[in-house]
């Protein structure tokens, strides 16, 4: 009798656990975006690169498999601050190309912390892209049940490491 409710005991707390790793893996653009809005940060570029292909309804998002099996995902938006240009989300960094044809490219590197780098200036309505972006990735899916507590201690804690 002993033994069986110490596997009931058992089944439970694995249940639970497997569950909060689910959810966790899952929500993880719900829960990157909304520490991102609490702390002005765009982190959820990291995100970008990982395990999974990304996926968000209304943006072209190329995915290509890089060596270890990691897989990098490429957000490309038109038409951002004049007609003909093109930005690229990328994994650690914004390309921006104001024309396919001229010159004149540039990019933005995002540190660990998700700020852009100290000296790098990011155009106002880039800004405004990284927002939407981000906005539009925590309205895509939303956990039933927010971990958002757990995710933010860990994610903190990873920051700190």
């Amino acid at each position: 009798m002993m033994k069986r409710k110490i596997l009931i005991i058992l089944l439970f707390i694995g249940g639970i656990v497997g569950y909060v790793h689910y959810n966790l893996e899952h929500y993880f653009f719900y829960y990157i975006t909304t520490y991102d809005v609490r702390h002005g940060t765009f982190n959820y570029l990291r995100g970008l690169g990982g395990f999974n292909e990304v996926r968000l309804q209304g943006y072209h998002i190329e995915s290509r498999n890089e060596l270890l099996g990691e897989t990098d995902n490429y957000i490309y938006v038109r038409n951002v601050i004049k007609a003909g240009d093109l930005a690229v989300l990328e994994p650690v960094d914004v390309n921006y190309y104001p024309n396919e044809k001229e010159g004149g490219n540039y990019y933005i590197e995002f540190n660990d912390t998700g700020r852009a780098e100290k000296g790098e200036k990011l155009h106002p309505k880039l800004k405004q892209l990284l927002v939407k972006v981000r906005d539009d990735f925590r309205r895509a899916d939303q956990p039933k049940i927010n971990l958002q507590w757990i995710f933010t201690s860990v994610y903190w804690w990873m920051l700190k490491s």
